[in-house]
């Protein structure tokens, strides 16, 4: 999958460099989660965080354009606050709102169709590179724990987004859907003794406003 994003972004950057590019700045927040089947006594939320971004689209026919999107997104989860009551008394384990956070460099392929002049849908694939990964206990602050690699380096899945135009703005909602499993945590039982992670798969809704430098 990595190979075909990539050598479709190639691509594109032609397209760029020799055909009509719409090309906007974008900005907006991720609402994410991710699908977990280890523990499923945990108690775990989704998380808000930021993306920044550069969006570009060429247009195929009045109907259809291809588009191409690099942003710099965040996603994350936060581990809330559970008794376990499964575990013996004397060794229950009590989390309070463990946050962690990942930030990502992503390249986003997808095809468009434009509804009308203002409405657009688009369906295609993400590839995440991730970069940056960070945690903080309730209302701390945010500490660098990349050195613990909690995360896989890379994420794939899918996209499915829909954006209003509206003179040189645009508002997006987009929906990603993450195919591989993530996961490097390695948990203790409460006994400390190591168990290995399970599945752990991005589910992320994305809000943005757009800014056309080009049109």
């Amino acid at each position: 999958m990595y190979r075909s994003i990539f050598t479709f972004t190639l691509l594109f950057i032609c397209h760029f460099v020799f055909g009509q590019v719409s090309t906007a700045i974008e900005i907006g927040l991720n609402q994410s989660t991710y699908d977990m089947d280890l523990f499923a006594n945990t108690g775990y939320s989704s998380s808000t965080n930021y993306y920044v971004g550069l969006h570009s689209e060429v247009p195929v026919s009045e109907k259809w354009s291809v588009g191409l999107d690099f942003e710099i997104s965040q996603r994350g989860v936060v581990m809330s606050r559970f008794e376990d009551p499964s575990w013996p008394e004397d060794t229950t384990v009590i989390y309070q709102d463990m946050a962690f956070r990942f930030t990502y460099f992503d390249v986003q392929p997808y095809i468009i169709y434009n509804l009308n002049e203002n409405l657009s849908f688009g369906l295609g694939l993400y590839a995440g590179l991730n970069f940056w990964e960070s945690s903080k206990r309730g209302g701390g602050d945010w500490q660098n724990i990349n050195q613990l690699q909690f995360i896989s380096t890379w994420d794939n899945g899918m996209l499915l987004n829909a954006r209003y135009r509206f003179k040189k703005f645009s508002l997006k909602v987009e929906y990603n859907w993450g195919f591989s499993s993530v996961n490097n945590f390695v948990y203790l039982d409460a006994f400390r003794n190591p168990v290995s992670g399970d599945n752990l798969q991005l589910r992320n809704l994305q809000i943005g406003l757009a800014y056309f430098l080009k049109e």
